[in-house]
């Protein structure tokens, strides 16, 4: 039987054991387990959840990253957790944990991005979702590269990654009101973004004694999608951030929201 090569799973249990940490820490500052009092808004903001106010206003623009490791109660981790449980794994074993890690962070930055770019000025957003639906598009984008190689077995596993994003974001457009959509779309398409121009190129090697699939890492020019992303989240935040201090309305509404969460900090 031939086998897919698989590097080693590390950097999976590490972003996973961050994530608990700070919900531990969240619990320890005063946030409900289940993320049902009034207060649990406080807390997050306090740790770095993604507000528009304290970005726009304060300047704090790395709630952009720090918004990804924070979860509003138990369930929410809960599913969040085990979606990174089910999905890292396939990840890394496919990219290695160098790649995956930079799938991840920057999946789940671009996430936070389109959150703070379409959501409500208002609400804070908080969660590894962006990230771990940036798993599934990298997911996607791996076995597009492979169908050549992997044949049938590429394209079962395609339409399985396809099916499980439409069904997952058919869920929170259904609960909109509780689930950040748009950092699940932003997270989903630049995983696929990076999972597609960073994939391990497939070759098979009909060996007689010994046939296999050989996994050839990306040209160093592909690294250059990397640069892309982050270039592109920086100028579409700063174009972002401009057009909001550029409204009076907009400004204004920020300008309050900075002033009361000063008062209250006081």
């Amino acid at each position: 039987m031939v086998q897919l090569p698989s590097a080693p799973v590390r950097a999976t249990w590490v972003f996973m054991a961050i994530n608990v940490i700070m919900f531990v820490v969240c619990i320890l500052k005063g946030m409900s387990v289940m993320g049902s009092s009034e207060n649990d808004a406080l807390v997050l903001i306090e740790l770095g959840a993604k507000w528009s106010p304290l970005m726009d206003i304060g300047g704090e623009w790395w709630r952009l990253l720090t918004a990804t490791v924070l979860h509003g109660g138990l369930v929410h981790i809960g599913f969040n957790m085990y979606a990174l449980y089910a999905l890292g794994p396939t990840v890394e074993r496919f990219y290695g944990s160098l790649l995956f890690s930079v799938i991840y962070l920057i999946a789940g930055i671009g996430g936070a991005w389109a959150s703070y770019t379409f959501g409500d000025l208002r609400g804070p957003s908080i969660g590894a979702s962006g990230a771990i639906f940036g798993l599934i598009g990298c997911l996607i984008g791996f076995f597009l590269t492979a169908r050549s190689v992997l044949g049938d077995f590429a394209r079962q596993n395609l339409r399985q990654m396809v099916g499980t994003a439409a069904i997952n974001l058919i869920i929170g457009l259904s609960l909109s009101s509780v689930i950040d959509n748009y950092a699940h779309i932003g997270g989903m398409v630049m995983g696929l973004a990076l999972g597609y121009a960073l994939a391990p190129r497939l070759a098979y090697i009909a060996d007689w004694f010994k046939p296999r699939i050989e996994a050839r890492a990306p040209a160093p020019i592909r690294w250059l999608s990397v640069v892309a992303a982050l270039i592109f989240v920086v100028g579409a935040t700063w174009f972002v951030h401009t057009q909001r201090m550029a409204d009076s309305s907009s400004r204004a509404l920020l300008e309050n929201f900075y002033q009361a969460w000063i008062q209250s900090a006081r």
